[in-house]
């Protein structure tokens, strides 16, 4: 199946990207904003109904757009909104890093319009391996992204739970300048803070488009360093850990990554313009045929050329001032009162199934249960016939039946959803916890 999606975007680019400086400056100027320092562009909400109708793959599959090409394994549930949601993104990555997803070698003047392959498939899922003791029911697995695209598992699609598509995206756009692998500071750290970026951009100037995509928060929150864990940090100059394994906060390098491209993006202006220049001082025909990482040297002098001889010293002093900005809002609410009609999709992890939303503020907002029983009966083939409501709080909803009739109650007490196509949360207000029970789970 061939579909080329055409996506109606604003792009009033309202900022240029200053160039960088070839010196530290003496003092650090006064942040803006230390995360997000920039404006991009507005997304012009998409219209539902161009949306396609959730499905089910029963072989594998292709999707075209503009900038992508997905490829869908047997047996993956695809949501309708995945390639329109997924082009809605692409100038709000391409604003903020600078970079373009039609450029492919640069060691060609002119750019490429190879599309980048996105695969989804259950070939990715960890179940089955010997060291993975996880539920047998996850969606999620191995995730992945380079100069060749995206592979990813079928929880990854845009549910509402993840952010890997971002993520992996951020790396393939990378990939495609230089052709090159850098040390995982440098690597997860630009895909950890552009995702963040994205994130946040999405939640404030398109809140139908960033439910799907995962919270900002919950990236923050990944992100963390305890007190312990900085002091670790500080014990190492910053180009230590260009070539060492942090073995501190439970991510890697990938939170020294995250905060090395805030520094940059607070003192410089840009966080990415030493991926470009790395291209032109290493181009990617002059790769050596058995290995394709480049030298934690050649990082190191790319960024001094980029951004001045002091751009290592001087960052834990950056960052000894800034730790605060990065501590995470455990209850930060997410803003659903912009969304007239939310799809909500169950959750199956390594750990739980469950069907919830947290800690969110609405708007008369009504939740479509048809890709819910959809997902439970035809996907995970289980019974959704008596499904159940609660809410942490009681609020007033207005039930929808497939009769057509409707009724409203509060829910004071658990709420039957038999025969009910979808709930309106009525008036406005804030809800810690909107839960779906029912069906049958599966026991660890």
């Amino acid at each position: 199946m061939k579909r080329t999606t055409g996506i109606i975007v604003c792009l009033f680019l309202l900022f240029i990207m200053g160039a960088c400086s070839t010196k530290q400056p003496e003092t650090h100027p006064e942040p803006t904003n230390t995360l997000v320092p920039i404006v991009i562009p507005t997304i012009i909400p998409i219209n539902p109904s161009e949306l396609l109708e959730d499905y089910i793959t029963t072989t594998d599959t292709t999707l075209e757009t503009e900038h992508f090409t997905f490829h869908f394994g047997s047996n993956v549930y695809v949501p309708g909104h995945t390639e329109q949601f997924a082009e809605a993104i692409v100038p709000v990555m391409e604003a903020f890093t600078g970079l373009r997803f039609n450029y492919f070698d640069p060691t060609i003047d002119e750019p490429q319009t190879t599309k980048i392959p996105l695969t989804f498939s259950r070939d990715n899922l960890y179940v089955g391996q010997d060291w993975y003791t996880g539920l047998p029911t996850s969606e999620y697995g191995s995730a992945g992204g380079g100069i060749n695209g995206v592979n990813a598992s079928p929880g990854d699609l845009l549910l509402g739970y993840s952010n890997a598509l971002i993520h992996e995206l951020t790396h393939a756009l990378m990939y495609r300048q230089t052709g090159w692998f850098h040390s995982q500071l440098l690597t997860e750290g630009f895909a950890v803070y552009t995702t963040y970026l994205v994130q946040q951009n999405l939640e404030t100037n398109a809140p139908e488009i960033a439910y799907y995509f995962g919270n900002s928060s919950g990236s923050l929150i990944d992100m963390h360093l305890s007190e312990n864990d900085y002091m670790e940090l500080y014990k190492q100059p910053i180009e230590y850990w260009f070539e060492n394994d942090y073995e501190y906060g439970g991510n890697a390098n990938y939170p020294i990554g995250f905060r090395f491209m805030a520094y940059l993006h607070d003192i410089y202006g840009d966080y990415s313009s030493w991926v470009t220049e790395f291209g032109k001082a290493y181009p990617y025909s002059e790769r050596n045929i058995t290995s394709n990482v480049s030298s934690t040297e050649q990082q190191l002098a790319v960024l001094k050329q980029v951004y001045g001889d002091n751009v290592f010293d001087n960052f834990y002093p950056w960052l000894k001032e800034h730790e605060a900005d990065f501590d995470p809002d455990y209850q930060q609410i997410t803003d659903l009162s912009h969304i007239p009609v939310l799809k909500l999709y169950p959750l199956y992890t390594a750990v739980e199934e469950n069907v919830k939303i947290e800690r969110f503020l609405y708007t008369n907002l009504t939740i479509d249960l048809a890709p819910t029983r959809k997902y439970l009966e035809e996907y995970k083939q289980v019974d959704a016939s008596a499904l159940i409501l609660t809410t942490s709080e009681p609020v007033s909803i207005l039930l929808y039946y497939s009769n057509g009739s409707t009724a409203s109650v509060t829910t004071e007490e658990s709420v039957s959803l038999k025969d009910v196509t979808s709930i309106q949360l009525t008036g406005e207000g804030t809800l810690n916890k909107l839960e779906i029970t029912g069906f049958p789970v599966t026991k660890r």
